[in-house]
């Protein structure tokens, strides 16, 4: 249902498209090689990328990650801070279910930012093989839409299904939008 369904009347304001998202949902192999420890990061270290790679972005910073997954969150970073993220699950609030009733069982890269394409598709990477080594067989990520096509091209050696969707709401100008499929 699109909000023309349900703003708009009754006092409800109208909302409309205030940005577009593509949310990547990545598959890993258990032949992924494992990287090194160089990526990882603090709490107040990741925020602080996030935050500066986010400028002129509408960004949702994530709050307490660990009463929602499972996994104890981690924070990664490229040694420069041209990409961040922090790796987490949701299996402790949410659980996404197929139509055939199996869980679509999948960690998420919250806080995800980058300056370089070529750093934001390592990260990612280094996330995904994070993630297969801890259980799960892919990962999501949201990506803004003005960056999809050409990240998408940098992730080549891995399976990239890509999910396109609309933030909508009221009271904001329309703008390009880091959010967290964690929190959708």
């Amino acid at each position: 249902m699109t909000p023309e369904a349900y703003t708009g009347r009754g006092g409800i304001p109208g909302f409309q498209d205030l940005g577009r998202v593509v949310i990547f949902r990545i598959s890993g192999s258990a032949g992924v090689e494992p990287e090194s420890g160089h990526f990882l990061t603090d709490r107040e270290a990741g925020l602080a990328c996030y935050r500066h790679l986010s400028l002129g972005r509408y960004a949702c910073p994530t709050v307490e990650a660990e009463r929602r997954s499972q996994i104890t969150p981690v924070w990664l970073m490229n040694s420069d801070g041209s990409a961040c993220g922090m790796l987490e699950d949701t299996r402790k609030a949410k659980r996404l279910i197929t139509g055939e009733g199996s869980e679509l069982l999948s960690a998420h890269l919250s806080c995800f930012a980058c300056s370089a394409i070529a750093a934001g598709a390592e990260l990612i990477g280094v996330a995904l093989r994070r993630a297969v080594r801890s259980g799960f067989p892919a990962l999501f990520v949201s990506v803004a839409e003005p960056d999809a096509q050409e990240l998408r091209a940098a992730l080549h050696d891995f399976e990239v299904l890509p999910a396109p969707a609309i933030v909508y709401g009221t009271g904001l100008a329309a703008g390009v939008w880091n959010i967290n499929t964690s929190e959708i």
